[in-house]
Order: C-alpha cells, then sequence, then structure tokens
C-alpha cells in the first residue's frame, strides 16, 4: 500500500476484509480466558484498523462487518462485496437422505474447536436421541486423533467435490464458536437444500432468520435439541430446505456482485486518493528493520523464532527510551504469536513482566496488577511457574555464593543476539538442574542488541554477563575461565542450541572416568535445513571443517579434535597450561587442545552430547573467509609452536622466504581453476538439493555426481585461500625488522611461560 501511494498517488486502494480479525480473536480469548489470547486480540485489532484507516475504501463482505468497523471509526468508507454462492439442482428428498455432515478444514483453529465442543458435548446428546444417527466428518486434514472417532462417526476426510456428500446427508451441523463473517461451509450447505443447525456466531454476516432459514442455538443442549428437531421434523426439513435455498439465491447472488462491483467502480472515480507517506513503517514490520533475520534467516521455518525475539529486544530498546505505548505495541505483536497454553520460559515471563511496567507507566494499574499477580499463573506448566521460576534462580544464587557448581558453560558472542536467545533458551531446558551450572557469557564487543537482551534476561539458572572491548574468541574464552566457578568447564558457541540431555551427558562421561585426564567432545551438527543445500549437505557428511562428522566413539590423541562448539574439560586442566590465549582471535581452541596434549590429555568423543550448529545458511564467501581467517592464524600458530615444523620438510618449510616463493608460484598457477571451482560450488548451492536427486546422469542421480564433485573441489577452493593468506602473512612479517620480532616473542614467551 505505502509503494503504491508514494509511486502513482492517483491509484485508489480498497481493501477486501473477510471478517472482522478483532473480533474473531475476542471470542477465542473468552472461550479460553487465556491472557495471551486477549492480548492478540488487541493487537489484531489495531492492526486491521492501521490498514482500514489507510485505505480509499474498505471492502466487506457483510453488513454486519460494515456496521462493526464504522462503530470502530466513522469516517471510515466502506462498501459491499458480497460472496457467490452456485446454486446446486434439485436434490433428493427428505426419505431418501439420511445422517449428519460435519465439513470442516481441520487445520482450522476456529473448525477444530468447533468439531472438538460438537463431539464432546452435542454429538452424545444427538446418539441418545437417535440412537442409528451417523456423523460424517468431511474436510482437509482430519487428525487421526481418539477425539475423532467413535461409535457413529464416519470419517470421510477430504473430497474432491462436496456436492455428493452433501446430496446424501439429512442435516448439516455447524457448532462454530468464534470466528467472523460469513462461513463458507454454512453458505455451501444452504445453496444445496440442506437444513443447517449452526451458532450465533455461525450465522453472523447471512441474515438468516432462525426458524425459517436455519436453526440457531449456542448451548448443547439447544444444539442438540436442534439437529434432532431438523433431523426428525419432515415438514420443518422442508421448510428449511426451501427457504434456506432461496435465501442464498437472493442474498449472495452473482447479479448482486455485479451490483456492487459497478458501485465501487463509481467511488474509485469519484474519491481523491489517499496521500502516501515515504516514512511510513507499518508496526509490525518495524521488527524487520531492526533485526533482518526475521526475513532472512535459513532455515525459513525458524524466522518466527527470530521475530519473536526480536520483538522482545525491541519492545525492551522502546521502554528504556521511556516509549512504553510503543513498547507495549512490540510485545503484542510477540503476545500474538502465542497460541495455546504458554510456557513458563524465561523469555515469557520476563515478556509479561515487561507488560506489566508498560501497563503501569501508561496508567492502566489494574491491567498492570493483573500481569503481576495473575500471568504467570496462566502458563501451562504449573500454576506456579513464576514461584518455581525465583525459586531456582535462588538456589542458582546461593550455589554461586557457595561456588558448588559442576558445571561452568562459557558462551563467547559477538553481534547475534537472537541466535545466543535461542542457545539460553536451549540451555534453560536442559534436563541438568539449574542450580548446578552456571552460564557466562561474554559479549566481544557487540554493537547489536545483545548487552540490552543479556542485562535484562531472566534466567532459571545463574548468568553472569561480561562484556569487553572486541578482541577475539580467545580472549572471551579466557576471561570467561576466569570468572568460571565450577571444577567442570562446558566450552560452546553462541549457535551452539543444546539438546536436553547435553550437560547430562557430558557429567556422567567425567564422572564415569572420573581421573582420566580427558576432555569430551560431543557432537555438533548442522540442523536438518542443512541438507537443502549442497555446500551445508557436503559438511554435514564430511568432517572437513567438523571431525564430529565420521569420528567414532572413543579416545582421540589429536589435539584438533579439542573444538570448542561442544567440549567439556575441567578447569583445573585448562588453567594448569595457561588458559586460552588471547592472542588467538580464531584456532584458540585447537592451540589449547595443543598444549593439554603435550600434558597428556586425550579427547573423548560422546555422541550423545548433542547439539546443532545454528548457524545457516554456509556459503562460498563463509567458506573462503574461514580459510582466510585460519591461514592468517597459522602463522602465529607455527611460531608459537615452532616444534609442528620438524626438520622443515612439512608443507610449511621453514616459513621463510624459499617458502613464500614457492608457494606464491603454485598459487598462480591454481587461481583461475580455484575461481572456476568457486562458481561452480556456487552454482550448484544456489539449487534446492532435492532437485539433483529427480535428475539422472548415466544411471544415477545428480545428487551423487554433485557430491562427489564438493568432495574434490571443495578442499581445493578452502586450501588455496588458507595457503594464499598464509604465505601473504609470512610476506608482511619477512619485511618486519628482525629484532623486532626477537622483542615480540620475547614478550609472549615471557605472558606464557
Amino acid at each position: 500500500m505505502n509503494e503504491i501511494r508514494v509511486l502513482s498517488p492517483s491509484t485508489f486502494i480498497a481493501v477486501l476484509t473477510d471478517d472482522q480479525h478483532g473480533l474473531r480473536e475476542l471470542q477465542l480469548a473468552r472461550l479460553t480466558q487465556r491472557w495471551n489470547d486477549f492480548e492478540r486480540c488487541e493487537d489484531y485489532s489495531t492492526r486491521e484498523m492501521e490498514v482500514y484507516k489507510r485505505a480509499d475504501c474498505v471492502l466487506t463482505i457483510s453488513d454486519d462487518d460494515a456496521r462493526a468497523f464504522h462503530n470502530k471509526c466513522a469516517e471510515l468508507r466502506t462498501a459491499r462485496m458480497p460472496m457467490i454462492a452456485e446454486i446446486a439442482p434439485e436434490r433428493p428428498t427428505y426419505e431418501s437422505r439420511s445422517g449428519l455432515v460435519l465439513l470442516a478444514n481441520f487445520d482450522n483453529l476456529a473448525n477444530s474447536d468447533a468439531a472438538t465442543w460438537f463431539l464432546r458435548e452435542i454429538w452424545p446428546l444427538v446418539r441418545r436421541a437417535l440412537p442409528e444417527v451417523t456423523l460424517a466428518l468431511v474436510g482437509n486434514n482430519l487428525p487421526d486423533d481418539p477425539r475423532f472417532h467413535g461409535p457413529g462417526i464416519v470419517r470421510v476426510g477430504f473430497v474432491p467435490e462436496l456436492e455428493p456428500e452433501f446430496a446424501k446427508c439429512r442435516v448439516a451441523a455447524s457448532p462454530v464458536r468464534f470466528g467472523t463473517g460469513i462461513k463458507t461451509k454454512n453458505l455451501l450447505a444452504l445453496a444445496n437444500a440442506v437444513p443447517l443447525v449452526t451458532t450465533t456466531v455461525g450465522a453472523d454476516g447471512m441474515n438468516l432468520v432462525n426458524g425459517e432459514s436455519a436453526l440457531i442455538a449456542d448451548t448443547p443442549e439447544e444444539f442438540a435439541n436442534a439437529v434432532v428437531r431438523a433431523y426428525t421434523d419432515d415438514l420443518l426439513w422442508l421448510k428449511l430446505s426451501t427457504r434456506g435455498r432461496r435465501h442464498i439465491a437472493e442474498e449472495i447472488s452473482a447479479q448482486r456482485m455485479q451490483r456492487a462491483v459497478r458501485e465501487l467502480c463509481d467511488i474509485s472515480r469519484t474519491v481523491a486518493p489517499k496521500s502516501g507517506d515515504r516514512e511510513f513503517v507499518w508496526s509490525f514490520r518495524r521488527v524487520e528493520d531492526f533485526a533482518p533475520e526475521c526475513l532472512t534467516g535459513v532455515p525459513p521455518r525458524q524466522r518466527t523464532t527470530y521475530r519473536s525475539t526480536a520483538y522482545f529486544s525491541l519492545a525492551a530498546k522502546l521502554q528504556r527510551e521511556g516509549r512504553a505505548e510503543e513498547a507495549l505495541a512490540q510485545l503484542r505483536h510477540f503476545f500474538g504469536l502465542l497460541r495455546g497454553p504458554v510456557k513458563a520460559t524465561n523469555l515469557t515471563i520476563r515478556s509479561m513482566e515487561m507488560a506489566a511496567e508498560c501497563y503501569r507507566a501508561l496508567g492502566q494499574f489494574e491491567k498492570a496488577k493483573s500481569y503481576e499477580e495473575k500471568v504467570a499463573r496462566s502458563c501451562a506448566l504449573d500454576g506456579n511457574a513464576r514461584q518455581n521460576h525465583a525459586s531456582k534462580r535462588a538456589k542458582s544464587e546461593k550455589r554461586a555464593r557457595l561456588n558448588e557448581f559442576d558445571f561452568s558453560v562459557i558462551v563467547p558472542t559477538f553481534n547475534r543476539q537472537a541466535t545466543l536467545a535461542l542457545c539460553l533458551e536451549a540451555l534453560a531446558r536442559l534436563t541438568f538442574a539449574p542450580e548446578r551450572f552456571e552460564v557466562i557469557v561474554v559479549d566481544d564487543g557487540s554493537g547489536d542488541e545483545t548487552p540490552q537482551f543479556c542485562r535484562g534476561y531472566s534466567a532459571s539458572f545463574s548468568l553472569s554477563y561480561l562484556r569487553q572491548t572486541n578482541a577475539g574468541a580467545g580472549a572471551a574464552r579466557r576471561r570467561g575461565v576466569q570468572h568460571a566457578r565450577a571444577k567442570l568447564l562446558l566450552l560452546i558457541n553462541d549457535d551452539t542450541i543444546a539438546t536436553l540431555g547435553l550437560l547430562e551427558t557430558h557429567f556422567e562421561s567425567h564422572r564415569e572416568h572420573m581421573g582420566d585426564r580427558q576432555a569430551v567432545l560431543g557432537d555438533f551438527r548442522f540442523p536438518e535445513a542443512a541438507m537443502d543445500r549442497a555446500l551445508t549437505r557436503f559438511l554435514t557428511e564430511s568432517p572437513f571443517l567438523f571431525p564430529q562428522v565420521k569420528l567414532d566413539r572413543g579416545i582421540h590423541w589429536d589435539y584438533t579434535k579439542f573444538v570448542t562448539c561442544n567440549a567439556s574439560v575441567s578447569r583445573d586442566a585448562v588453567v594448569g597450561v595457561g588458559s586460552f590465549d588471547p592472542e588467538f582471535c580464531i584456532a584458540e581452541d585447537s592451540e589449547l587442545g595443543l598444549r593439554l596434549s603435550r600434558r597428556g590429555y586425550f579427547v573423548r568423543y560422546e555422541p550423545a552430547a548433542r547439539a546443532t550448529h545454528w548457524h545457516l545458511p554456509f556459503t562460498v564467501p563463509d567458506l573462503v573467509r574461514r580459510a582466510k581467517a585460519y591461514g592468517t592464524m597459522q602463522l602465529q600458530f607455527l611460531r608459537k609452536h615452532p616444534g609442528l615444523l620438524g626438520d622443515g620438510s612439512t608443507q610449511y618449510g621453514w616459513l621463510d622466504r624459499k617458502f613464500v616463493d614457492e608457494w606464491r608460484e603454485r598459487l598462480d598457477a591454481q587461481r583461475d581453476e580455484v575461481r572456476e571451482a568457486e562458481a561452480a560450488i556456487a552454482k550448484y548451492d544456489d539449487v534446492p538439493f532435492a532437485e539433483f536427486n529427480k535428475i539422472a546422469s548415466d544411471g544415477r542421480a545428480l545428487a551423487d555426481d554433485v557430491m562427489r564433485m564438493f568432495r574434490r573441489v571443495v578442499p581445493e577452493v578452502y586450501w588455496h585461500h588458507f595457503y594464499e593468506s598464509l604465505v601473504q602473512t609470512v610476506g608482511n612479517e619477512a619485511r618486519i625488522p628482525l629484532y623486532v620480532r626477537q622483542q615480540r616473542n620475547a614478550v609472549q614467551r615471557d605472558v606464557y611461560l
């Protein structure tokens, strides 16, 4: 709408509304009495009026909707845009029909509620009066659920054509308890001359008359009696069938639609369109500029999660700025995404507390008090969620004072607030008791909302937030170790999403092998969505970047297996070898692993300690950046541990001028080939991988050829950029005066020895 206003100011804009969205949610909230449903009602009401007020005309499908919108905003211009129903030809008579039909799209919440209410409270009453009657459940995605099975129930499910079902049934039941606008299933039943029994909500917008064109009832007893009357009284059945069909022919006709379209065209010629505002941003969409991953995050199914946490963060920012009304609007967008009973997580508890603060700032003291006293009891986990949350927090704080934690979880982070939120929420759901571990988040100078988010985060476990000037992962992990109070450390990243038993498994492995000089490495895999693209699929199948992919359970002596994406080790072991080196922005884990291995430590791989690597998409530029970064750091690694050069016969030689010259010649010779390889990777990575399985090449799926090619070219690309970066770094260092290098190396030896 905004773009049309700006780019084409003379264009007349009409908005068609199916129903009153806010009223529909209010009807649901009155049934459930859930606080989040009431908040969604407020959210939807505000959002729909925000749209309608900026339109030149609002098209409604019923007069009831038009009156309701005028009551909210008298200056709205509305017009009727009626629905059309095709009137069916004459159908079989009363005597040749039998059974009831309940038509629904069972994915729809209102329809599912209607069917459940009917089967639980009305159907037993109908069966008591009519023991032989059957009920056909017709519609899309009929669930295989005990609620939808039982005596007399005929499970039809999806059918391509509805007319045959209407032709054989005697009565249509539509027990809708919430929803506005015209219900299509009711319209179709009447158009097919099937007597309709529905509710006041179900009759909304259709101008039905009880006892004439349909039967309308709202309690289980009244509804059951109406069904029995329509089913057993042949004269009443004939009246309802005839007049219902006639009513639809008069009210929902193509001729009426033609008149409505002509009237709308006349309005569009005489009404001047409203002006546009290039700077205007819809409230619901403000978060998309604040956190772009709402639209671009991968896998796409997680974008709602990104959006939820971003709404919370934006609300917190607005509240700190004293903009309570705007903050409350963003919180309502968040609450509107919460369907059903709300779990008492840290995020939901803190958001409810923030809502109370907003209501208090706006002078709505009763609403604030309601949140402060009652909202936590509405959560699904139990009636004392807030008390349990506070109790767990108190236990964690007591353990913190006594230094009795079993684990210190160290999480370095940088500019990934939304992903960090997922990481912390996963830790909050661990089966490991929250009072037994602490979490230390070390913020490496983030410029996003990470500081505000962490300082406002309410956790059941003990949470420490440390912030430093950007210095890299080595410095961040070192600082986390300094503040750790437990004997065991769990070292993860901010994109490590723990499974429920992660800490439990790490702890059991250390307890079972007490006394062993070990670090426990857990599994670390991309999410299932990684299989949708060729490059990440390759990384899920190859140990090229993450050794866990092909690692056997048990002991491994290679120091490169010490990977801090999901590794645990005793704090004494880490401190005993000098802790993480703050000079290593990356590769800090391998460097520490090397020093640990020299003290006799090995890596025990335990695949049951599972975590997800929440870093998608992983693209060719990501691969190249990683290779260059590790190439640059490799010189520092080898300078600190020159013994790795051996007798100079490795691929690194002596890291001297000869090394630089030989590798530059080699890299120049392969540069064109590598560029072609990068282009090939990007080309195949842009195609959903499932498409390759559909294409055959020489009698086998193209997918096999793609993976075979990736196994060859991905390492070629990576190592080319790795050595190119290393060679450049060595060449630059060679130009530094010798005495400066000697002085620097002497200082480093003093610090780390």
